[in-house]
């Protein structure tokens, strides 16, 4: 959360909510498929209200983004492939991939890009992991 504090902007009017409060809801509203209103509820504040702290969470998340996701230094990618080879006797992996969809609200332009092969829209989220589940890269946006 220390981190987080210092990207977290100030907004005018009533006193912030608690750091602490503001990352529950935006992990809630990120592991789940629960719309404001939803949160709001779980959490007693108005829609507005978890609408914003969600967006500021993520937004000093992605100010920081560089600090803690980057792809592997020559040395770090060796010694992932190094373990990946001894552990699972897989040669020269350094890094672990997958992807999820997140679904989306119909967009308004070019709204059949965005349908996935399940049939909802939705975005691709897709991360890489070394050898101690850290993620060295992601990547969310390109359509479902």
């Amino acid at each position: 959360m220390l981190y987080l504090q210092p990207h977290i902007t100030k907004q005018p009017g009533r006193p912030p909510l608690p750091l602490e409060k503001q990352m529950l809801m935006c992990i809630w509203y990120l592991s789940n498929q629960e719309g404001f209103r939803s949160l709001a509820d779980r959490f007693d504040v108005t829609k507005s209200t978890a609408y914003e702290c969600v967006r500021r969470i993520i937004d000093a998340i992605i100010c920081l983004r560089q600090d803690f996701i980057r792809w592997p230094t020559p040395v770090e990618a060796r010694r992932t492939s190094i373990y990946f080879k001894e552990v699972n006797n897989f040669p020269n992996v350094i890094g672990c991939i997958d992807g999820s969809h997140i679904p989306i609200a119909r967009p308004k332009e070019k709204s059949d890009s965005y349908i996935n092969r399940k049939g909802y829209h939705s975005v691709i989220l897709q991360g890489i992991c070394n050898e101690k589940c850290e993620f060295i890269d992601v990547s969310c946006g390109w359509p479902g």
